[in-house]
């Protein structure tokens, strides 16, 4: 298995497992890997064998869940993970994306508004998030109103995808993207970009979480606590 799915896979463990009920699983499955690893000495290698175990119950609970229907996934599809950005990669990412109150940047996959919400605040920018978790997006409404941010920030309930393809009246006026989508999910997300946002004469932002966007040159790269973040500029990457 690669490495991507690795991490997807430790995504769905983080969000759809409670800790509660697979401590037990965890333990029984470390133990067992270890007993038969008997030259297992080292600190470092003791941590790699917990991290194969606890990435094989993840892989083996997410297929058992997925056939079980226990996880209904939107239109058989999930783009996203059902993890927010991690705050420190906002904190550190957001100077850099040269928002002022003239700029609009759009959240594809907005969750629970973080981005949205930090991005308005900091630069009094306009947002727009774009979703299909209902709960998510419940959240993101509370906290906008909350922080008096409703002239600023806009949520709509809309498949990414559909919106890249055909909405005019937002995406064309965006000047940064931000995107945290699976790897799977980025190779068709890369196409459509650079069919629809290359070819404008502005300079345009993405900034991909988590995997990189297919078919982009990144202007800048960083992993911070494991996660990488691709800096994209459409000056770089118009054909």
């Amino acid at each position: 298995m690669s490495d991507a799915y690795d991490w997807q896979c430790e995504c769905h463990l983080k969000c759809h497992l409670q800790i509660t009920s697979i401590c037990s699983e965890v333990t029984k499955l470390i133990l067992c890997y270890w007993s038969q690893k008997t030259d297992i000495s080292s600190l470092s290698n003791r941590k790699d064998s917990m991290r194969r175990a606890l990435l094989k119950l993840a892989k083996d609970r997410f297929r058992e869940m997925q056939s079980t229907h226990q996880i209904q996934l939107l239109d058989s599809n999930l783009a996203a993970p059902i993890s927010p950005t991690p705050n420190l990669i906002i904190k550190t990412f957001l100077p850099h994306l040269k928002l002022d109150s003239s700029k609009l940047m759009v959240d594809l996959g907005c969750g629970d508004g973080r981005w949205l919400l930090a991005a308005s605040k900091l630069t009094q920018c306009r947002s727009f998030g774009i979703d299909l978790d209902e709960d998510r997006l419940k959240i993101a409404n509370q906290s906008i109103t909350e922080q008096n941010l409703d002239d600023r920030i806009e949520v709509q309930r809309r498949d990414v995808f559909d919106f890249v393809k055909n909405d005019a009246k937002v995406f064309l006026t965006a000047d940064v993207f931000v995107l945290y989508l699976f790897r799977d999910a980025m190779v068709e997300m890369g196409k459509l970009l650079q069919e629809r946002l290359c070819q404008q004469k502005k300079s345009v932002c993405v900034l991909s979480i988590g995997f990189a966007l297919t078919g982009w040159k990144p202007s800048h790269e960083q992993r911070i606590n494991g996660l990488k973040v691709y800096h994209y500029n459409t000056r770089l990457n118009s054909t």
